[in-house]
């Protein structure tokens, strides 16, 4: 059974399975202080409020027997919606994650690829990546990732050394797998052609079998300046999920992505490393510097039609 522990996230996902000799007709699940439903495997749960939780679930055979109930216990928190933040300075830990969650046992602290410290970044220190040295930033997974799934909002503030060739992309922040069934979530800079330069968005709303694209218009993207580039996705209710990109808060594409299969449209958190400067798909590499990365799991501190450029660092929510 899962999830355990605490963790922001909304919705939940159980397994579960019979093992012995006996067989089950069926299987009865309850939530909380509900009376017992039959339920299958997996049995998801949605708008979970904050608190303590737990599901029981029994197997039940042909005459009516219950097995013994197993149970799973976790805590939705309401207080963190910075799921990970990196200023990259030596005063906070340049490698550090900055949100709450560095106050935890879980802290999302980044490991060094061979990355170098620059200074100035952005506002004071930054990192710097050598696509041909294949360098970039990584964190394992953990379960406060899990909550990124209805909303997602990524920034960050991108200087390019060089930009992609024709037909190439460069890796902003990524956490996907690259096969189906582990797809997630990738931000990446594309060109077109000899002149056009586009933000896309990738991301998987089927569990992880196959990634949809919002893709900007033109961008007018040179080499040698910082650029803050946003993407956000608002799901977890319907069918249809918004995905929103943002350059120096200018809103620069407005897409729905729809989940074909009828299901709610939630974007897979798979157990796929995030990435700073670097993807798994194509194994894409900045080339240029990076400063102020957030990820938040909420996207209301923005407004949808565009906003003032931020002037400062990033605060944990």
């Amino acid at each position: 059974l899962r999830p355990q522990g605490s963790t922001p996230a909304r919705t939940a996902t159980l397994e579960f399975w019979r093992i012995g000799t006996e067989l089950a007709h069926h299987f009865e699940c309850r939530l909380d202080s509900a009376p017992f439903a039959m339920c299958t495997s997996p049995m998801n749960y949605t708008d979970l409020a904050p608190g303590s939780h737990r599901v029981e679930v029994r197997a039940v055979d042909a005459l009516g027997n219950s097995s013994v109930i197993e149970t799973a216990d976790w805590t939705v928190t309401d207080n963190i919606q910075t799921v990970a933040l990196y200023h990259f300075d030596s005063a906070t830990g340049e490698l550090n994650d900055s949100s709450y969650y560095s106050g935890t046992a879980n802290p999302n602290n980044l490991i060094n690829v061979s990355s170098t410290l620059v200074n100035p970044g952005r506002f004071e220190q930054g990192r710097k990546f050598v696509s041909s040295s294949r360098q970039f930033l990584t964190t394992p997974h953990k379960i406060s990732f899990e909550s990124l799934g209805d909303q997602l909002a990524v920034e960050g503030f991108f200087l390019f050394s060089s930009l992609p060739g024709n037909g190439k992309q460069m890796a902003l922040i990524s956490k996907s797998s690259a096969i189906a069934g582990g797809f997630g979530w990738e931000l990446v800079l594309r060109r077109t052609s000899s002149s056009e330069k586009v933000l896309v968005f990738r991301a998987s709303i089927d569990g992880g079998n196959t990634m949809k694209e919002a893709v900007s218009a033109p961008l007018a993207i040179n080499v040698g300046a910082y650029y803050h580039v946003l993407a956000t996705f608002s799901g977890g209710r319907t069918e249809s999920g918004s995905v929103r990109l943002y350059l120096n808060g200018a809103r620069v594409s407005a897409t729905e992505f729809i989940n074909s299969n009828g299901t709610i449209a939630r974007i897979a958190t798979p157990t796929a490393p995030l990435y700073i400067g670097r993807n798994a798909t194509d194994l894409a590499y900045l080339n240029g510097r990076v400063d102020e990365v957030c990820i938040d799991n909420r996207v209301n501190k923005y407004n949808p039609n565009g906003f003032p450029m931020p002037a400062s660092t990033c605060s944990p929510q």
